[in-house]
C-alpha cells in the first residue's frame, strides 16, 4: 500500500512537470531560507528571505525578506500575519522598494499519511515606483490555496502537491482569476529541526504578454 501510494504521487508530479517543459516560456530560479522559532506555547515567529530570477534565470529580479507570527487557534487551525519588504526590478531596469502585508487563515487535516490543507490569504502592496495613477494605490489580492503531502512513514522524503489561485480585492469588478500556480516537489528531512525543500512551480498570468512562468524553487527550512 505505501509503494502504491509514493507511485500515484510520483506520477502526478511527472504529469505536472511534463506540461511545464512543454511551454516555451520564461524559466526563473527561486532561491529560499525559512526560520521558524516557537515564542510560547501555540505561537511562531517565521522569518524568511528569497531571491527570484527571471529571463531564462539570466538576471535577479525580486529580493525580499519577510517576518511575521503565527498563531495555532486550535489544533488544525491557524492565523498568521507577515510583512514583506521586497526589492524589486521595475520598467526601467533599477530596482526599487515595495511594501506587503499578508493576513492568512489556514485549515490543516489529516488522513493516515497525507496531510490536506487549505490557506486563504489576503494581501496588500504599495509601490516606491510609479508609472502611472493606479500605482499610486495599494493593491489588495485574494489567495487561496489547497496543498497535500504525504508523510512517508520511516523515510526523510515527503512529497507535496499545490495549487494557488489569486484574485484581485476589492475592485468592485466581482471574481476573477488574474494569476495560478501548481507546484510539485519533495521536502527532505536532514534532522529533527532542518529540512530541504525541492520543486517544480507553473504560474499561468491571465492580463500579460508572457503566459506561463517555469519555476525551479530550492529551500532550506530551519526551527531555531
Amino acid at each position: 500500500m505505501l509503494m502504491i501510494r509514493i507511485r500515484i504521487l510520483l506520477i502526478l508530479m511527472l504529469i505536472i512537470t511534463g506540461n511545464l517543459f512543454s511551454q516555451e516560456n520564461d524559466f526563473g530560479i527561486w532561491l529560499e531560507i525559512n526560520g521558524t522559532h516557537k515564542i510560547v506555547k501555540k505561537l511562531n515567529l517565521n522569518l524568511s528571505g528569497e531571491i527570484r530570477t527571471n529571463d531564462n534565470s539570466s538576471k535577479v529580479d525580486k529580493v525580499f525578506g519577510e517576518g511575521g507570527l503565527e498563531y495555532n487557534v486550535g489544533k488544525n487551525i491557524s492565523l498568521a500575519g507577515n510583512y514583506r519588504l521586497i526589492s524589486c526590478r521595475e520598467d526601467d531596469g533599477y530596482f526599487y522598494w515595495r511594501h506587503r502585508i499578508f493576513a492568512d487563515f489556514q485549515i490543516k487535516y489529516p488522513v493516515k499519511d497525507f496531510t490536506f490543507y487549505a490557506r486563504l490569504r489576503l494581501q496588500r502592496s504599495t509601490k516606491t515606483y510609479f508609472e502611472d495613477e493606479d500605482d499610486l494605490n495599494a493593491r489588495y489580492v485574494w489567495r487561496c490555496r489547497f496543498k497535500t503531502k504525504y508523510n512517508t512513514p520511516g523515510f526523510p522524503v515527503n512529497p507535496w502537491l499545490y495549487y494557488e489561485l489569486f484574485s484581485p480585492g476589492f475592485s468592485g469588478e466581482g471574481f476573477s482569476v488574474d494569476k495560478s500556480r501548481i507546484s510539485a516537489g519533495i521536502d527532505i528531512k536532514l534532522g529533527k529541526k532542518t529540512e530541504l525543500q525541492v520543486g517544480y512551480l507553473l504560474q499561468n498570468y491571465s492580463n500579460r504578454n508572457l503566459q506561463h512562468k517555469h519555476v525551479l524553487n530550492l529551500g532550506y527550512g530551519f526551527k531555531f
